[in-house]
């Protein structure tokens, strides 16, 4: 356990120095636009990102598998320990300029993650946990230095009662129903509202108690839920593989993620 607390100090310079690098260039007008082979965009903020967490997490000779990597295939699969990054989670919100978007840093061992680090530049704000630990929340002013006294532990969030408001969270930039089985299932308890949030930004509003669940039927990365499925972990939550209904596991075959339920609320009121 010594040694993953003095490992999550690389995952909070790495977010840091990465957010740093991202906004100079988000509020710069002429950043350039291309497509990855999936047709989805990528800007020099991903790229030099990518180069910036790597130059920081590479000091713990621990793999690394990011969603910059050139070939992801079996990439993760045969590593019991490792970083699992997204340089730039919400590439769509960088250039929509809406700020919902985030840095995700994963340490991964044994198919869980461990150390969850989640930073979005645009609010000068880190969340980070550590297995059992908790989940911690940080202002860092400008991106420059993090000062201990501005660190806010995280309450386990309080869950509604028969009655009251329970929170969906949807993707900003990809389809999602408005209303499922879950919203169907749930209703008959409680009050329904759907929230739109950008990137990874939604499990940090699970862990801070502004939602309560988020659906994800499309397609997604390991990268994209590591690090708050880590933070979820420390705050009672889980992510929860609909193809099993266990809780979702890393490592797998190109690293893809199946449909999934993230959520602060307890299985059996779901499913």
């Amino acid at each position: 356990m010594r040694e993953i607390i003095k490992l999550v100090k690389f995952g909070l310079k790495a977010a840091s120095q990465a957010s740093r690098v991202i906004l100079d260039i988000y509020y710069n007008n002429d950043f350039t636009i291309s497509e990855k082979i999936d047709k989805t965009p990528v800007t020099q903020a991903d790229v030099f990102s990518d180069e910036v967490i790597h130059d920081v997490l590479s000091e713990t000779k621990i793999p690394i598998t990011s969603e910059k990597s050139e070939s992801m295939e079996d990439e993760s699969t045969c590593k019991d320990v490792y970083w699992l990054v997204d340089p730039l989670d919400g590439t769509k919100e960088f250039i929509k300029r809406n700020g919902e978007f985030c840095v995700n840093i994963a340490l991964v061992i044994n198919g869980l993650p461990m150390i969850g680090v989640i930073a979005i530049p645009v609010q000068n704000t880190l969340f980070w946990s550590v297995a059992g630990k908790g989940v911690k929340k940080m202002s860092v002013q400008n991106w420059q230095s993090m000062d201990s006294n501005n660190v806010q532990p995280l309450p386990k969030p309080k869950l509604p009662i028969d009655g009251e408001k329970v929170v969906f969270l949807r993707s900003k930039s990809h389809h999602s129903a408005t209303k499922t089985k879950f919203h169907d299932k749930l209703s008959e308890r409680f009050a329904i509202e759907n929230i739109s949030v950008g990137s990874a930004i939604k499990f940090t509003y699970l862990a801070e108690g502004k939602g309560h669940i988020y659906h994800r039927s499309g397609p997604t990365m390991e990268w994209d839920t590591a690090a708050g499925h880590a933070l979820l972990r420390e705050v009672g939550g889980n992510i929860i593989d609909l193809s099993t209904e266990q809780e979702l596991i890393y490592g797998k075959k190109a690293a893809r993620n199946p449909e999934f339920l993230a959520t602060v609320l307890p299985k059996s009121l779901i499913l």
